[in-house]
């Protein structure tokens, strides 16, 4: 992908989070950015688990742990990525 495809991807998956405020689990972001038309590969650097790294390092999303659903992975959009959002102007 293109530098330009990976920063819409990114900024794609923060506004997907941002519309779930007590997180959103990584089958549902996968499902969205399909559904969004972003074609990912399974692995490498340009799969989703890495671009959630990638965000999660920035420190515009973290994960979440359930105590009821250890397994399930689920992501929060964090205070810096809301702002990353509003500064943007990204709805």
């Amino acid at each position: 992908m293109s530098d330009t495809e990976l920063q819409t991807l990114r900024d794609f998956i923060l506004r997907a989070a941002s519309r779930f405020p007590r997180g959103i689990t990584t089958t549902t972001l996968a499902i969205s950015v399909a559904a969004a038309g972003f074609e990912l590969p399974d692995s490498g650097p340009d799969a989703l688990p890495a671009q959630l790294r990638y965000l999660a390092g920035k420190k515009l999303i973290e994960p979440a742990t359930k105590a009821h659903t250890p397994s399930l992975e689920t992501w929060l959009l964090t205070a810096d990525g809301d702002d990353y959002l509003r500064t943007k102007r990204i709805p």
